[in-house]
Parts: C-alpha cells; sequence; structure tokens
C-alpha cells in the first residue's frame, strides 16, 4: 500500500474560495435595497418639486413680498376671453389716500400707446380696500353686428358686479392687439400706475384714420393708481 503523498509547498498556496455567510448576504442585500429605495424616493421628490414649482409659474400665483407695495398678478384663463386679475392693495398712506381701479373704453390711440403717460380720461373709477381683491373684466358682444346690437363690459371686483357700461355694435372691431404688464406677478410702488389690461380695437385696415382718429380708437384699458 502506498502511503499519501503529503502536500508540497505549492499545493499550500494555492488561494481559498472567499466565502461569506449568509447573514452577511442578507446584510448586504437589505442595504443595497435600502439604497436604492432612497434614491428613487429622492429622485421623485426632485420631479414633484420641479413640477410644483412650474404648475406654480403657470396658474400665475399672487405672491406677495413687500406689502407697502402693490402686486398684481393675470390669472391664467381657463376659458375664451376670461380676463381676472389677482391683486394686493396696500395700506393708504401717511395722508389718507388709498387707491382705485380704473377703466375706459375709449382713447386708446397711437399718442396713448407711444408715450405711455399720459393716460385716458376713466370711464369709471372705484375705490379700492387694502388688503387682496380679485378683479375681473367680463366683455358680453352682442350675438351679431347688427346695428342694434350692444357691447356690454362689466367690472367685477371680488366676484361683484361693481359697474357695468354699454357701448353700441361699432364701438367693436374684430382686429385686436392685448396686453398686460402683469402677466407674471410683480410688484409696483404705491405711487405708480399699475396698467393691467389693455386691450385695443384697431380701425379697419382699409380705411385710413385721420391723426385724431388714430388717437381715439376704443378698446379696454385697465389700471390701479392712487387716489387723488
Amino acid at each position: 500500500m502506498n502511503d499519501p503523498v503529503p502536500p508540497t509547498s505549492v499545493d499550500s498556496k494555492v488561494a481559498k474560495p472567499v466565502q461569506f455567510s449568509l447573514r452577511t448576504i442578507l446584510l448586504v442585500t437589505a442595504a443595497f435595497a435600502l439604497s436604492v429605495a432612497w434614491y428613487q424616493k429622492h429622485t421623485r421628490l426632485i420631479e414633484a418639486r420641479s413640477t410644483a414649482a412650474m404648475l406654480a409659474s403657470r396658474a400665475r400665483l399672487l405672491e406677495i413680498d413687500d406689502p407697502s407695495k402693490i402686486t398684481a398678478v393675470a390669472r391664467l384663463p381657463t376659458k375664451i376671453d376670461e380676463t381676472v386679475f389677482e391683486v394686493a392693495i396696500p395700506n393708504r398712506s401717511k395722508t389718507g389716500r388709498g387707491h382705485r381701479i380704473c377703466l375706459t373704453l375709449e382713447g386708446l390711440g397711437a399718442e396713448f400707446s407711444l408715450t405711455q403717460k399720459k393716460f385716458p380720461h376713466p370711464s369709471t373709477r372705484l375705490e379700492l380696500t387694502p388688503g387682496p381683491h380679485t378683479i375681473e373684466v367680463r366683455h358680453h358682444k352682442p350675438a351679431s353686428r347688427a346695428a342694434a346690437g350692444q357691447h356690454e363690459i362689466e367690472l367685477v371686483i371680488d366676484g361683484k358686479v361693481a359697474d357695468r357700461l354699454v357701448r353700441p355694435a361699432v364701438w367693436f372691431t374684430t382686429q385686436v392687439t392685448s396686453s398686460s404688464a402683469v402677466a407674471n406677478c410683480r410688484s409696483f410702488d404705491p405711487d405708480q400706475r399699475v396698467e393691467l389690461l389693455r386691450r385695443r380695437f384697431l380701425v379697419d385696415g382699409n380705411v385710413v384714420p385721420s391723426p385724431t382718429q388714430a388717437n381715439l380708437e376704443n378698446g379696454i384699458l385697465l389700471w390701479i393708481e392712487r387716489a387723488k
């Protein structure tokens, strides 16, 4: 019978396979799963915050940074021809002067649009108490452009019709330009005029208006100013 061969020095140098206990494998697996779960949750949180910021921007929320200033923003319309503004009016001045909302339907011609200094005489103006308000302009058009048809323009403050103006069918044209200084939330000096809406009804392009006619274009101009 042959005797067993003793191990040589070469055999003793062969590395043994690394072995892990079942407990170690479970701990590593659990740690990896927790890391993946945290990463996914963190990613979803970042995406949610980004989406919320985007929606807030699109919703045009009224954000009051300085209560001593006028803050205003045009609300994102949810239906055709909807014109709504959220505004915040500061407290009265030391002399007791407050603010008022002004609306005019004539005099939005070239002279006004170029100078931006001289505002037309308002068709109506109403006092605004300090604090937040929702201001809306509703334009009810006649069923047809017949001579008997009339346009009704309502100034709505905090859900209540504060004033109603009526204009004949010829007051309106289909060529319209519209702009607002508060498409995004902005703050203004309390003594500054704040133009909320300027909607001009341009004269017929086939008719060359006289200089006087060009300065008397109809439309809807809405602004806030310091009461005198």
